[in-house]
């Protein structure tokens, strides 16, 4: 989220044992519904913590309003540093003898907002799992649009899903999962939104072409992530063509 905010001060990386200490002490102090998001999400998978040994820093949603998670943060010594991006209040946050950089994102649904904001997996990153969410979105939109009526459904992150009828905004945007996968033809039993979560899941739930592939290879490497982290959208796209277009 903001991996630079604290580039001055001395972070110390995140391990599975600073985890438990760090949400234990979130949940604490802001008693309320607190989740990880991100690669966060992976110190609660004991077989995921088992294969990576730390991050650079921590990303939890909160179920409160922005403004109070700010407040609560300033009237707490243990938050040495803050710094507000948008819905995120960056920390830096004293644990005992150490200082950890903690994000904390408003929410008003944690466990849909762990969905939208996912960890994706050890092989593929989450943003990934995002940039074909979004490509199957623009692809639904173009078989619901009509030459007087545009339509473009868009997902935002952590915004959710909304329609833009004619170039207009969004009117609302829902982040349920159910309600996102419904809406793109891609949900019909709970455990779909489960093996959504992350990209190698999401593929299975495509009709792929050599064409599509082609379509989306470009959709990809449009993104701003192209030009960053090559490597991470390169990696996905092997992954898909070596196992689902090679067999065409």
């Amino acid at each position: 989220m903001s991996g630079n905010a604290f580039k001055e001060m001395d972070i110390k990386r995140v391990d599975h044992q600073a985890y438990n200490k760090i949400k234990s002490f979130l949940s604490e102090i802001f008693d309320c519904m607190i989740e990880p998001i991100g690669s966060t999400q992976f110190f609660e998978d004991q077989e995921l913590t088992a294969r990576i040994k730390d991050t650079g820093d921590a990303d939890f949603a909160i179920q409160m309003s922005k403004d109070l998670i700010k407040e609560i943060a300033q009237r707490n010594k243990n938050f040495l540093s803050l710094k507000m991006f948008g819905n995120t209040l960056s920390t830096a946050l004293q644990i005992e003898d150490f200082v950890y950089h903690v994000d904390l994102m408003t929410s008003k649904n944690t466990d849909h907002e762990a969905w939208i904001m996912t960890g994706g997996s050890p092989q593929i990153k989450g943003v990934m799992r995002n940039i074909l969410l979004s490509f199957i979105a623009r692809k639904h939109s173009e078989k619901q649009s009509t030459e007087v009526e545009v339509l473009k459904w868009t997902v935002a992150y952590p915004g959710g899903i909304g329609l833009k009828v004619n170039g207009s905004n969004p009117k609302n945007r829902d982040t349920d999962p159910k309600i996102i996968l419904e809406t793109l033809g891609l949900y019909e039993k709970p455990s779909d939104v489960e093996f959504t979560r992350t990209f190698e899941g999401l593929v299975e739930y495509i009709e792929w072409t050599q064409d599509l592939f082609e379509s989306f290879s470009e959709y990809a490497k449009s993104q701003w992530l192209y030009k960053k982290q090559p490597d991470v959208i390169d990696n996905a796209l092997s992954f898909l063509k070596d196992n689902y277009i090679d067999y065409l």
